[in-house]
């Protein structure tokens, strides 16, 4: 199913979190476990991954990952704040160190104008330490554009270049505003250099769009755990 050049890139993002003693673990909806078949696939990886979560439906979102259902009554399962609560939810829940979680419309059905087939919301989040820069102005998130990383291979700028350090994304600080109507759904100041949210629309069939999700948050993986610190 995985080609082997994400299986290689599998093994790097298991290495690092190895010499780092970083344990990873994850949220899936749409990919139905794919992302954690594919970390499985590496020898050594059960020193980094103990397991993940595959919750398809609404009612395990929120039973096994503590989602609050107002967020899925108001935003709806495909989006920023179910991602973001799906992520979070499994850090807390596992005691890992970094979480990737994916929540999308695989299609071919189940898509609409405003919410397309393609249509994938992918989060990284940190239980205890720092995987980006610390923002400086205290705002209640800051999160990085992964999609102007020129490693995605998905996006505009093709050409994969893996940087990792802390200068090469600095630049990429972007304001995501938290919902002000509800004080127990809003984020934390600072929390921003522990988590991040994107959204992406992946083109072509079901099987094409959950590969595409996988990389994706493999490389946000990458990323997340490079710069990682407690």
């Amino acid at each position: 199913m995985f080609s082997q050049e994400i299986i290689s890139q599998a093994a790097t993002l298991i290495k690092t979190c190895a010499a780092k003693g970083i344990k990873i673990t994850t949220a899936e909806s749409c990919t139905g476990g794919l992302v954690a078949a594919l970390l499985t696939e590496i020898s050594g990886a059960s020193a980094v991954f103990d397991g993940g979560f595959v919750t398809y439906s609404n009612e395990l979102k929120e039973k096994l990952l503590g989602i609050n259902a107002m967020t899925i009554a108001e935003h709806g399962a495909v989006s920023e704040r179910v991602a973001t609560e799906m992520a979070k939810g499994a850090v807390a829940k596992t005691g890992a160190d970094i979480s990737v979680a994916i929540t999308g419309i695989a299609g071919p059905s189940g898509g609409s104008t405003q919410k397309p087939v393609g249509l994938v919301y992918i989060a990284v989040a940190s239980r205890n330490g720092r995987i980006f820069p610390s923002p400086s102005s205290g705002e209640d998130v800051l999160p990085i554009s992964f999609a102007k990383l020129p490693r995605f291979r998905h996006c505009k700028r093709a050409k994969r270049v893996w940087q990792s350090s802390l200068s090469a994304v600095s630049g990429l600080l972007r304001r995501l505003t938290p919902p002000r109507n509800d004080k127990a759904d809003r984020w934390q100041a600072g929390e921003g250099e522990r988590m991040a949210v994107e959204k992406n629309i992946f083109s072509g069939n079901r099987s094409e769009i959950r590969l595409k999700a996988v990389e994706y948050a493999l490389n946000m993986l990458q990323v997340a755990a490079d710069n990682y610190y407690k």
